[in-house]
């Protein structure tokens, strides 16, 4: 299993989201998050967090501080 990917599902659960962050082999930094308005941004501030805490998570804090994230609201 991913490093990262309890406290992504978590926060996948918890505010209703989907995440998708591409795995080292596609060489993205696009990271998509889709739901509702504020699950979206909840989800946002809560992986912004938690990849600032992470010592081995430097593509997704650069991805998420650099805006390359998608971020679709369900309507």
């Amino acid at each position: 299993m991913d490093e990262g990917a309890f406290p992504v599902n978590r926060i996948k659960d918890q505010y209703k989201v989907s995440v998708r962050i591409p795995p080292d082999s596609e060489k993205s930094n696009l990271i998509r998050i889709e739901g509702d308005p504020q699950g979206v941004q909840q989800a946002k501030r809560e992986l912004l967090e938690l990849a600032s805490r992470m010592a081995r998570a430097p593509r997704l804090l650069a991805a998420l501080e650099n805006g390359m994230l998608v971020m679709r609201h369900a309507f």
